[in-house]
């Protein structure tokens, strides 16, 4: 069998339609406190996306997917055959989703505004997602077989990285096929200052509990849309407490408790509690390096990659 080839993305700027995609959203009844407690080998990134879905979609049955994402695990194993050459196993997981499974990202959907780019159920059956489902989707196989990829946040995108042993092309960028890229680049692409590193904000490798802190960050986002602002405060909480040093997660519970403001009509000044709320939020979002990326920009230049052949 001839692997996938990875394939070096020295521009960043040929696959932009990966930012600004949109977050997967969703709620569920989750135990936190079990969550925060348990070890690494306990997550299962799958299982929680898919309780977190559940609520967005509560007829689906968790086991069916998460015996897709097992069946897609299992051909990788087979084609890895136990190999330990970490670019090995990154061309057999692209192989698999990208050449024999045809998943791709979303071309028609560069904001991921439509509901089925959200969710990775919906990812599992249409076979498209955005820079949300896709590492989820990367992320759970690579888990259930052991191998060490883990997620990576850039300004509202997330990759992944094979983080030992590192190779010479450690991060993969799972919209672009798994393909390579290096820290230098999304630095520059993504205008990411020294400060949002220094700060963890970006860049870093994220463990599997820290990552649920996306998922829980998303829920809030969702129900913020709901105006639903208590539950999506809830969430918003809770992905501040399994990682605290994400500068979107404290912008949006600023947001939050904002909205939660002009929805009862309330007016406050900064030494109010939720004032001071408020601004301590936003304090330490631009603290840790928020970085807002040029929505015009980038639909203009996503506008011009679409009409390329």
């Amino acid at each position: 069998m001839i692997l996938y080839k990875r394939v070096p993305m020295r521009f960043l700027k040929h696959f932009m339609l990966l930012l600004f995609c949109q977050p997967i959203w969703s709620y569920a009844k989750i135990d936190f406190n079990h969550l925060h407690r348990a070890v690494e080998s306990k997550i299962d990134i799958a299982t929680v996306s898919l309780n977190l879905a559940k609520e967005v979609y509560p007829d689906i049955e968790l086991k069916t997917y998460l015996i897709q994402v097992d069946f897609i695990a299992r051909r990788v194993g087979k084609i890895v055959n136990g190999s330990k050459d970490p670019d090995y196993r990154i061309r057999a997981i692209n192989t698999v989703l990208f050449q024999e499974l045809n998943f791709s990202y979303d071309l028609e959907d560069p904001l991921g505004m439509k509901p089925e780019n959200r969710f990775i159920n919906k990812t599992l059956e249409t076979k498209k997602g955005n820079c949300y489902t896709l590492p989820l989707l990367y992320i759970s196989i690579a888990q259930r077989l052991g191998y060490p990829i883990y997620p990576v946040l850039a300004p509202e995108h997330i990759f992944a990285r094979y983080e030992s042993p590192p190779l010479k092309s450690s991060n993969i960028e799972v919209t672009a096929r798994g393909g390579e890229a290096t820290d230098e680049q999304y630095i520059r692409d993504f205008k990411i200052p020294r400060k949002s590193i220094e700060s963890g904000a970006y860049l870093s490798t994220l463990t599997y509990k820290e990552y649920l802190s996306e998922l829980f960050a998303n829920s809030g986002a969702y129900w913020a849309g709901k105006k639903e602002f208590r539950r999506a405060e809830n969430y918003t909480a809770e992905a501040i407490r399994f990682r605290e040093n994400t500068p979107e997660s404290h912008m949006l519970m600023a947001k939050l408790l904002n909205g939660e403001l002009i929805d009862k009509k309330m007016t406050v000044t900064q030494d109010h509690p939720i004032g001071r709320k408020i601004h301590e939020h936003k304090l330490r979002s631009l603290a840790l390096g928020l970085v807002t990326l040029p929505k015009e920009e980038y639909l203009k230049t996503v506008s011009l990659n679409l009409r390329k052949p």
